[in-house]
Formats: structure tokens, C-alpha cells, sequence
């Protein structure tokens, strides 16, 4: 409430050429999810994350009414396009593995790396990772919730240690979440249905993640990986499990507890053999009455 009081006095603030320059933003951003295919996929994938978390998370388009529907077309692109969560992922493991590489050169090249722009420090990956889970709580789908339930076993910093082995807290100052513990909380913005932990959705990735709620998500994905939940999203009626929507079969054994894919095979072949059969035993009865009649005929002749 507010963010949202403060978005409308902000509005309110505004003179007629700042309100043309967000619609002009918002224009912008539109456009670009409209070309988005024409992109290279990383490059897609990263600018329309930064459109989403503008028109999202920061009052920049505060003042004018068509920023959701905006913000909303940048999410239904990025949903759409395969590998969405997986870019945010496979770079925050790539920056990770590059940046301890990296700290390690010397000096000189340490230097000349950082005058070419070649040098990946470890605030460059810092500075990545928070992005990347800050955008991944945005994109409600069965590739985020794997790639974040990916990270839930995490190991980095949680021995109160940064990547650069630096202390992760010290006086006043609260670090961005371990990988782990921000992958818990992403999971909990998100609008899972029947989620393990209930959390309000405006939940600030600075709020610690306490142990019990990330055991409780390790729990949670642990049955979903098994077979033994599914899940949904919270306004929709797919289901999914570990490997995106359940089948067709599963659904229905779902839906019809009594059941089991046994027994809807066998149901299914009974209900294929049996008029298979009927068609059978009417040709054979046809045959019998088509011989009988021609030996009649013969007999009368005689």
C-alpha cells in the first residue's frame, strides 16, 4: 500500500511532457516484445527481463495507466520463449566458475583484463545473480520452479561466506541472499498453489529465508521429482510435474482416485476387443445361414 500511494503521488507530480516520455518508455518496450524473435536468444531473453523489471518492480512508469498491460506482454514473451529460466542459470554458473578462475591470474593480467573489459569479478556475478532472481520471481513456470529448485541445494555461502571468501554479514549491512535462500523465496513469490510456505507476494528478497522454509521447498520439490505431487500455479488448472504438464493419463488417474493406469488399459482394451468380437461372431452366423440356405436350394432341385 505504500509503493502504491507513493505511485500515485508520484503521478500526481508529473507535468504533461514527463507523462509523454513514459508513454514513450512504455511504447518502447511494447515495440520490443513485439520484435523480440528477431533477437539473438540471450540478448532477447536479458532485454526484455530488464523491460519486465522497470515496468515491474521500479516506479519508473508509474504515471501512466497502460504500464501493466505492458509489463504483462513482456512476461507472456518471455514465458513463451524455451529457456527463459535456463539462460539465468547456466549464466550464473558460468560467471561463478569464470570469476574464481579469474581472481586467480596475476596482477598484470589481472590489469589488462580489467582495461579490455575481459575481467569477471566477483561483483560482476554478485550483481548478475541478484538480477537473476529477482527476474526468475516474476516468471511463473515449471522452468523457473526447476531451475530455482535447482538451486535450493546451493552450497555457496551458506557457511556465512561470500564466493570471494569474504565475511557475507557485518554490522548494519544485509547481503542479497545465498543462491539457496533467495531460491526459496523467488519459489514463494511465484503463486504456487498449496506452496509449502505461504508468503505474501510482495515478500522483499532482503527478508532472511529461515532453514525451516528452505527444508521445506527441498521437501516439496523432493515429492514432485518422485511422482508423488504435482503442482499449479495459482489461477490456472495445469498441472505439472517435474518435467513440465503431467500427461493425459496422469490427469485423469488425478482426477479419479479409485483408479490406475492398469485399469484404464485394461478398460481400454475390453472396450476395443469386444465389438471386435460381435463383428466376428456375425460374420461366422452369416456364413452358417448363407451355407444352409444353398443346400436347401441344392435339395429342392433334387
Amino acid at each position: 500500500m505504500i509503493f502504491a500511494s507513493c505511485s500515485i503521488l508520484y503521478a500526481a507530480e508529473l507535468d504533461s511532457d514527463e507523462i509523454q516520455a513514459q508513454k514513450d518508455g512504455l511504447a518502447y518496450w511494447s515495440q520490443l516484445a513485439d520484435r523480440a524473435a528477431s533477437l539473438p536468444e540471450d540478448e532477447m531473453i536479458e532485454r526484455l527481463s530488464s523491460g519486465l523489471f522497470k515496468t515491474t518492480l521500479t516506479p519508473i512508469f508509474t504515471g501512466v495507466p497502460e504500464r501493466s498491460e505492458v509489463a504483462n506482454k513482456l512476461k507472456m514473451t518471455l514465458l513463451s520463449i524455451p529457456g527463459h529460466a535456463k539462460f539465468y542459470q547456466d549464466k550464473i554458473e558460468r560467471l561463478r566458475a569464470q570469476a574464481l578462475v579469474d581472481a586467480k591470474r596475476s596482477d598484470a593480467e589481472i590489469m589488462r583484463m580489467r582495461a579490455d573489459h575481459t575481467m569477471v569479478e566477483f561483483g560482476d556475478y554478485e550483481r548478475f545473480r541478484e538480477d537473476a532472481f529477482t527476474v526468475l520471481a516474476l516468471l511463473p513456470s515449471s522452468e523457473t520452479v526447476e531451475v530455482l529448485s535447482h538451486f535450493l541445494d546451493d552450497p555457496e555461502g551458506m557457511k556465512k561466506r561470500h564466493l570471494s571468501d569474504d565475511e557475507r554479514s557485518g554490522g548494519d549491512y544485509r547481503p542479497f541472499p545465498t543462491n539457496a535462500r533467495a531460491s526459496a523465496i523467488a519459489l514463494s513469490k511465484l503463486g504456487i498453489e498449496n506452496a509449502p510456505v505461504q508468503m505474501a507476494g510482495n515478500r522483499d528478497f532482503y527478508d532472511f529465508a529461515p532453514t525451516e522454509e528452505l527444508d521445506a521447498w527441498k521437501a516439496w520439490w523432493s515429492n514432485v521429482k518422485e511422482g508423488k505431487r504435482t503442482y499449479r500455479f495459482i489461477g490456472s488448472n495445469v498441472e505439472y510435474g517435474p518435467d513440465g504438464p503431467v500427461s493425459t493419463v496422469k490427469q485423469r488417474r488425478q482426477e479419479m482416485p479409485g483408479s490406475s493406469i492398469g485399469e484404464s488399459t485394461s478398460n481400454s482394451t475390453r472396450s476395443t476387443t469386444v465389438p471386435w468380437i460381435v463383428a466376428i461372431l456375425a460374420t461366422c452366423v452369416a456364413c452358417v445361414v448363407a451355407a444352409w440356405c444353398i443346400v436347401r436350394m441344392k435339395s429342392r432341385r433334387v
